[in-house]
């Protein structure tokens, strides 16, 4: 039996020393260890964060996108017509409507002009094609056209193709007789007068029956012969050339 007060020996210190120096270190390691699963674990969070948070602006703005585009002209069926009555401005609101009738075969449509007028048989094209798709021309689509600033010559023409036509407050329509750059032999200027003659007749009939009453034939010849025919708003309402002001 040995006695607990016996020296050690300077090995079995050493050794204890060493078991001990061992064991702390193990705890210390351990101890840096967690520090370090403790660090990842909270870059592993914001990581998370950063990721949800990205996701989320992503979202948003998609959804954004998604909204504006929803507002688009194309979505909402609303068209601008704005500048001369030309091949260019013509072609671009034919495709519209075109799209538009494939797409949505029983939408209603509006068309908000802006225009000094300009060719005549390019305007007639897009009016006899607002016609069609016209619930008045027996098609499937409701069509609404309303000036904003003004539409002159042509323009105040294929207004009258729409099912509902509007002015605004200070908008103006201006109406004036078929003219034409005829230049060549003489008989082919008089070929030429006729042709005017014979659009003349037409646009004096389409406004006159499309005022309902409003102006005679004998009324709007004498009235837009010779001259430009600026009107405002109320007078235009007044001789029927639109249904409403708005």
């Amino acid at each position: 039996m040995s006695d607990s007060t016996t020296p050690k020996s300077p090995e079995r210190e050493a050794a204890e020393i060493a078991k001990l120096q061992a064991e702390t270190n193990e705890l210390l390691l351990q101890q840096e260890l967690r520090k370090v699963e403790i660090r990842h674990q909270l870059a592993e969070a914001v990581g998370e964060e950063h990721r949800a948070a990205v996701a989320a602006i992503s979202r948003a703005e998609r959804e954004r996108t998604e909204e504006l585009t929803k507002v688009q002209d194309h979505y909402v069926y609303h068209h601008f017509f704005d500048g001369v009555v030309g091949e260019k401005n013509v072609y671009l609101a034919l495709n519209t409507l075109n799209a538009w009738h494939r797409t949505a075969p029983d939408s209603n449509w509006d068309i908000t002009i802006n225009s000094p007028g300009g060719s005549v048989i390019d305007g007639m094209h897009l009016f006899d094609a607002i016609t069609a798709y016209s619930k008045r021309g027996g098609g499937n689509h409701h069509i609404t056209m309303t000036v904003r600033g003004y539409a002159a010559s042509m323009a105040g023409i294929l207004l009258q193709s729409a099912d509902t036509r509007l002015i605004g407050p200070e908008s103006y329509l201006m109406v004036h007789e078929v003219s034409s750059w005829a230049q060549g032999k003489i008989n082919e200027i008089k070929d030429e007068v006729k042709f005017l003659d014979k659009i003349s007749e037409r646009v004096t009939n389409l406004f006159v029956d499309r005022s309902e009453g409003k102006i005679t034939k004998d009324e709007f010849t004498r009235l837009w012969e010779r001259k430009d025919w600026w009107l405002d708003s109320k007078e235009a309402l007044e001789r029927g050339f639109v249904d409403n002001i708005g």
